[in-house]
């Protein structure tokens, strides 16, 4: 029996026949190697002034990874604090689809004015702009900031008749809920030379849940300080 009688038999042919003649068409061509590159100084936050008094470890990784184990690439700045990466991804690969990379300070701070990563806890709310994190295939310069030290001392009086009966303040990491007529005298860490936002949840006339940010510039290694009233 030919092919031509044999329409199943026809059909495999020609699949058979265009897989032979069109072989770029396999699933493996889907996967695109996509290289990102950045380059950059470790600075200090707020100055911009470059840190290079000796070489730093710096850990090029996926933007959710802190560890050094689960780094991608580890560098080390030179005399001038630079340092470069590159790095080869895979797209279509489902690790790596929408890949944020971000760059990490895996080293000794260069003195007790700084403080460490892990020391200074922020919310997405304080952090002064993502300019270490960038997508996969993104080319270009990416710097990496250390924060000098530096504190607030927030005083909130609460008096009157128009006082809420609940405010909640909120700073980088730290949650304060205060009843009613309930004052706060407290002094919390915060982020030299850059303005600061501190965050103030209460109800409004309508009962309604607001916030009414505040910013506030604090100096390197000195306390500032600031009094509201509610």
């Amino acid at each position: 029996m030919s092919a031509t009688k044999n329409p199943i038999l026809a059909f495999i042919l020609l699949v058979f026949l265009l897989l032979t003649i069109f072989p770029g068409c396999s699933s493996d061509d889907k996967l695109v190697p996509i290289t990102t590159k950045v380059h950059g100084h470790l600075k200090i936050r707020g100055t911009g002034d470059i840190i290079n008094d000796k070489s730093y470890k710096i850990g090029f990784g996926p933007s959710n990874v802190l560890q050094e184990s689960q780094m991608y690439e580890v560098a080390y700045t030179d005399a001038d604090g630079y340092f470069e990466f590159s790095h080869e991804a895979i797209m279509g690969e489902t690790d790596v689809r929408s890949q944020l990379y971000s760059l990490r300070f895996l080293d000794e701070v260069p003195d007790q004015t700084f403080y460490f990563p892990s020391d200074l806890i922020f919310n997405t709310n304080n952090i002064p702009g993502e300019e270490n994190t960038f997508s996969m295939g993104y080319q270009g310069e990416a710097n990496l900031y250390l924060t000098k030290k530096a504190w607030l001392e927030l005083v909130v009086k609460r008096s009157g008749s128009q006082t809420p009966s609940f405010l909640n303040v909120r700073f980088g990491g730290y949650n304060i809920s205060l009843s009613t007529n309930q004052n706060l005298k407290v002094v919390l860490p915060g982020m030299g030379n850059w303005l600061n936002r501190i965050d103030f949840f209460q109800h409004n006339e309508q009962g309604k849940y607001v916030n009414t940010p505040e910013y506030i510039q604090l100096g390197e290694m000195d306390t500032t300080h600031l009094t509201l009233e509610f």
